[in-house]
């Protein structure tokens, strides 16, 4: 892997602006469809200018893009893996340790194959009860499994 300081510095940008509780509501609240900044101030229960304020933090990294329809700004995510992310820490948080030793087998099942096509999701997590399938082959078939999108396949120039 090549280090690329230009791109990860963005990248870290992104998770410096994640960084408040309220941002990251934001972020999942924007998740279910854009809205209108009134409508956050409503529901976090702050002034509309702190509202704004860490709305500008999300916008100036793009994490969120808005649009002035008459007298509001509605805003939209940018960034849909965001939500992703955070639902899949809190899922890791709320696990027991056979739960995570669980997970940490099916990550790296995936990524010992050359084109992981199926990562794992909450779904695959059994209770500590539930017995460990003997392999990732059960993944393929299960249904709310997020899927990678594959490599087009290179061309070759004669």
């Amino acid at each position: 892997m090549q280090y690329d300081k230009k791109r990860l510095m963005k990248i870290a940008g992104v998770f410096k602006a994640l960084g408040h509780p309220i941002r990251l509501w934001i972020v999942r609240r924007l998740d279910e469809g854009e809205c209108c900044v009134c409508d956050i101030v409503d529901a976090v229960g702050v002034d509309f200018s702190t509202v704004s304020q860490h709305l500008n933090v999300l916008k100036r990294v793009g994490v969120v893009e808005d649009e002035k329809r008459g007298k509001h700004v509605f805003y939209r995510l940018v960034y849909p893996c965001i939500p992703w992310l955070v639902e899949r820490m809190e899922l890791r948080d709320s696990m027991t340790a056979e739960q995570i030793a669980q997970w940490n087998v099916l990550l790296e099942e995936e990524r010992q194959k050359e084109k992981p096509k199926v990562l794992p999701t909450a779904g695959d997590i059994r209770k500590p009860q539930e017995k460990v399938p003997a392999s990732s082959e059960s993944l393929k078939n299960h249904e709310g499994a997020h899927t990678t999108p594959e490599k087009p396949a290179a061309s070759k120039q004669g």
